[in-house]
């Protein structure tokens, strides 16, 4: 949760984080400026660790739940940023400025670290054939993962479902010929192609 005190004079950072539902709240401002935040966006699939706040001058990012940020990206220029959205399809990170204007930044970088350095489990899943016509065979071998989404290259939703077991079929019959993105709900994401 932010709070922003601007037009009250008050131009701290203020975040929080409760984990028991609201009854009480720590702070996660870490060593962000001292400006106030607008907005904030918890990644999907990382257990609240990574986190990205847009404030005055722009977008910051934790990977450690809020003990230490990071200004985001190169070629953000020092500016407002009021919304913050995310692309599952294409694991991108949409941010809108006040200067109405909209970056996105690819996150693989990012939450490759995140894997890499801080031993973040991400499941091991497997997809075939790829490409397919028909079906695709998925098997999860190390984790349990509920839920899986399908988009096209545009970001929308094709498909979705539960997931039951450590192998399973998703019939892709009905989709067109084309790239596509599989992402399930513990953040992984594969490529397939539907070939008909």
């Amino acid at each position: 949760m932010t709070v922003s005190a601007q037009r009250s004079f008050d131009n701290q950072a203020k975040a929080f984080k409760s984990n028991d539902r609201g009854k009480t709240w720590r702070s996660i401002a870490g060593n962000l400026p001292q400006i106030p935040i607008f907005d904030l966006y918890v990644l999907p699939g990382y257990g609240d660790s990574i986190l990205f706040i847009g404030n005055d001058i722009g977008v910051y990012a934790t990977i450690d739940g809020g003990t230490s940020w990071e200004r985001l990206g190169n070629n953000l220029p020092y500016i407002p940023v009021y919304d913050i959205e995310y692309s599952e399809a294409n694991h991108e990170l949409i941010v809108g400025t006040f200067a109405r204007s909209i970056q996105t930044f690819n996150l693989n970088k990012l939450t490759n670290d995140v894997v890499a350095n801080k031993k973040h489990v991400i499941s091991s899943v497997k997809i075939y054939p790829n490409p397919t016509s028909d079906i695709i065979n998925v098997e999860n071998t190390e984790h349990k993962i509920n839920q899986f989404k399908i988009f096209n290259v545009n970001g929308e939703i094709q498909k979705q479902g539960i997931i039951v077991g450590s192998k399973f079929q998703i019939c892709v019959e009905n989709l067109i010929s084309g790239n596509y993105f599989i992402v399930f709900d513990n953040g992984m994401r594969k490529k397939f192609q539907v070939m008909k």
